[in-house]
């Protein structure tokens, strides 16, 4: 046997054996119409203002648009602008910004059937400095009774995981819209009985990070971003709650929402600061905060988004089987601006660069910052500061900066 025989071969046997593995996930889409060609359309608030900033650099057929921003993936550039021009009765032209230029053009036309697209849009998720994309599909369509968008990830991310002793089809469905697979809404599908049949009784399951299989428990251990995921025999858990900074009283918090996951990738969810969470006992670190606190004066309520994005170092706690863990999720805020990206000199007639930055305690990076509700767009509802470049007490420059 030559040498490019047994590269062949081995390249075959990797081919067959771990590569397609647990770890080997595949996206599949079906026709429309189709068993699993989508989930449930969601609807996005559409609005007649155009979003501050948004250039148009095409020539629209319609007289009359409005507006729709879909947060897709995670971090400061997952926001997507949507369009939706009205040509005349029934008939619409969709734009959709999907290399999120803040720009739109003639390239951003999706071509549809009827009052629904199809078209690819990536998931971005922020890790530090570096910004990763995966491929996804989405569909929208437009409701003309009702005049409202709807939009939902298409087909599903297929693999094999180990049950027990056996191993088992798994499909991970994006129920939420936002390009993940890790959401308390999203879906995990197990071909349970192995007959290639899928009973969407018995073998459809809310993300969750305890599954009951067969009457026994599992944990599952999986990343939302569709890389990995696994079926572990729970060994023990423990209960997780959420306790408020001493300067904010629980009465003032309109909505919380906490995202924790293990060091072995079980993730769980908790949305109230009463509640308790049963989780796999291990060490937890959180990795996403919404927190919207009303306002004191009676005007729109002050929301706050923080997202691990990889810049710092994850703080982990503890916790025990039979055992339980409080966990505060704010902490003390640490706040910074990078100037310059670090270097120590600028010259006259340069431009300056400054990135202010505000981590939690377990440091999570501020995503947004806003008033009223969170389904309201960054551009109209999102909060600004001002920066300002001073020279023995005279302003240079300043500029505006947000978090959206």
């Amino acid at each position: 046997m030559n040498h490019s025989t047994t590269v062949s071969w081995l390249l075959l046997a990797l081919l067959s054996g771990n590569a397609l593995g647990a770890e080997h996930w595949r996206i599949v889409l079906p026709p429309q119409g189709e068993p699993f060609a989508n989930a449930p359309p969601l609807a996005l608030a559409l609005s007649e203002e155009r979003p501050a900033g948004l250039k148009e650099n095409v020539h629209y057929r319609g007289v009359h648009r409005r507006y729709a921003h879909l947060v897709y993936g995670r971090g400061r550039t997952a926001g997507v602008v949507i369009v939706v021009d009205e040509i005349g009765p029934g008939r619409f032209d969709l734009y959709v910004d999907a290399n999120r230029d803040n720009e739109i053009t003639s390239k951003d036309h999706v071509r549809g059937e009827g009052l629904s697209w199809r078209t690819p849009l990536p998931a971005v998720v922020h890790e530090g400095e570096s910004l990763r994309e995966y491929p996804r599909t989405v569909v929208f369509r437009y409701g003309p009774v009702s005049r409202t968008l709807a939009v939902a990830t298409c087909g599903y991310l297929e693999g094999h995981v180990h049950l027990g002793n056996r191993e088992v089809t798994v499909r991970r469905v994006d129920g939420d819209a936002n390009g993940l697979f890790g959401d308390g809404r999203d879906r995990v599908w197990i071909d349970v009985n192995g007959d290639d049949q899928w009973n969407e009784v018995e073998e459809q399951f809310l993300f969750a990070p305890i599954l009951r299989l067969e009457g026994r428990r599992f944990a599952l251990r999986a990343d939302d971003r569709g890389e990995r995921l696994a079926l572990a025999p729970l060994e023990g858990t423990g209960e997780v709650r959420l306790s408020l900074p001493r300067t904010v009283r629980r009465e003032q918090v309109e909505e919380i929402q906490v995202t924790v996951q293990s060091r072995d990738g079980v993730t769980g969810n908790l949305s109230s600061v009463d509640a308790e969470a049963a989780l796999p006992a291990g060490d937890y670190r959180i990795t996403t905060l919404l927190l919207t606190l009303k306002d004191a004066k009676g005007g729109p309520a002050w929301g706050f988004v923080f997202n691990d994005n990889g810049g710092k170092e994850p703080r982990w706690h503890a916790l025990a089987k039979d055992g339980s863990l409080t966990l505060e999720p704010v902490g003390k805020l640490d706040f910074s601006a990078d100037v310059q990206n670090g270097k120590n000199e600028c010259r006259a007639g340069d431009s300056l660069s400054v990135r202010p930055a505000l981590y939690t305690a377990d440091g999570l990076l501020i995503e947004r910052a806003y008033r009223g509700r969170f389904a309201s767009t960054p551009y109209s509802g999102g909060c600004h500061g001002t920066i300002r470049l001073l020279c023995g007490g005279r302003v240079l420059d300043e500029a505006s900066t947000g978090f959206a």
